[in-house]
This record gives C-alpha cells, structure tokens and sequence, in this order.
C-alpha cells in the first residue's frame, strides 16, 4: 500500500494538526515522547460560524475525519444541532398530543360522559327515575 501524495508529514518538531505549522510543544520532562501538537488556540471558520479550536491530538483527529469527509459514526457532523432538533420534534409531538387529548375531554365533557373536574360522571343504572 503506498502512501497518498496529498498526505505530506510533517517535519519533525511542528504541529501535527492538519493546515498547522508551528512548532510543537516543548518536552516537560527528560522522558517520554515528545509532544506531536503545539496546543495553540485558534479561531477557525466551520461553516461560516466562528470556533476555537485547541490543536491537540483529540482535535487533530476529529478535524481529518471532516476532511476526510467521514461522518459515518454520528450520521451527523454536528451531533449537538441534531439532538436539539430531534428534541423540538418530541416536544412538538407531545404538544399536539395534548391538545388532540383537550379535544376529547372537550367532546367527552359536552356529551355528559366527564364532569368538569374530569373525573368520569356516574351513569344512572336503568331502573333509576330521574
């Protein structure tokens, strides 16, 4: 399998982030790896829509897989927007329910079936004079 000419590596030393070309990170200590992200702050433009974003690897990740055009694990590339509207439909849903549920107790109450208070009116057994 060779490797794609659009995926350059970076030097060693820079930022690993996808389009960044600061230098990483310094190392904190004498071991261990050495930092593959500059962790800057930076304001990108996602859609028109202002974000900071942190370069680190959890967000390097995630920004390679817009690229990438990979959003098969979500179904959505904004999880948040689409729980929100997926939270105005059930609560339009349990809106209308209610008022179909007024309009019954509406209909039951004016039939004589249901007192005011909602409760279930006492039907008069056939042998009762009223």
């Amino acid at each position: 399998m060779e490797p794609s000419s659009e995926a350059v590596p970076p030097q060693a030393g820079t930022c690993r982030y996808p389009g960044c070309g600061s230098p990483a990170r310094p190392r904190g200590g004498q071991s261990g790896a050495r930092p593959r992200y500059c962790g800057n702050a930076v304001t990108e433009d996602r859609d028109g829509i202002p974000v900071t974003v942190v370069h680190d690897a959890m967000t390097a990740f995630r920004r390679r897989r817009e690229l990438d055009g990979d959003t098969s694990s979500t179904g959505e590339t904004r999880p948040v927007t689409a729980a929100i509207t997926r939270a105005g439909a059930i609560r339009d849903d349990a809106v209308a329910a209610a008022g179909q549920l007024a309009a019954q107790l509406d209909i039951h109450a004016a039939a004589g079936h249901v007192r005011s208070d909602g409760h279930r009116a006492e039907r008069p057994s056939p042998g009762d004079n009223l």
